[in-house]
């Protein structure tokens, strides 16, 4: 008996029992994951070689034929996408300023909104930030021509 060599035969039901069996895995983890992504990687490896074997068919006993033995091996891989970020951001009240002796903007917190005459020990007054002429806010360095208007 002889059995067709076709992925629709019998010849390789183990391996589409197995690809069934990993398609069925992966969207029920794709599920549960709640990621929107697969791959699923089939790989076979076929080798044959060359031998003497028994020949069944022959009119006497210990009679040997030249045949093709061949070997078929897969491997399924499934691949989930899944995403894994994190996200966050600069919060708060943030003041924007030019720093001049570092040549770039900068920030500093200004969780509260302070009046200009209003100090005390724990904050740092404006005179504190630009008495040395270091500091400077950015609307002294963006837009200086339209100031002076």
């Amino acid at each position: 008996m002889s059995i067709i060599l076709s992925l629709s035969s019998d010849a390789l039901s183990e391996f589409k029992n197995q690809f069934n069996q990993k398609l069925t895995e992966t969207l029920a983890i794709m599920e549960q994951k709640e990621t929107d992504g697969a791959e699923i990687t089939v790989k076979f490896t076929i080798s044959t070689d060359e031998r003497e074997v028994d020949d069944k068919n022959a009119r006497y006993v210990g009679a040997t034929r030249h045949a093709t033995m061949i070997r078929i091996l897969h491997k399924i891989t499934s691949t989930l996408k899944i995403k894994n970020e994190e996200s966050g951001g600069l919060v708060g009240e943030n003041e924007l300023f030019w720093d001049r002796r570092a040549g770039a903007y900068a920030i500093r917190q200004n969780d509260q909104q302070v009046g200009l005459f209003d100090r005390t020990d724990e904050e740092e007054s404006y005179d504190d930030y630009y008495g040395d002429g270091d500091m400077a806010p950015a609307c002294e360095v963006i837009g200086a021509d339209d100031m002076d208007e």
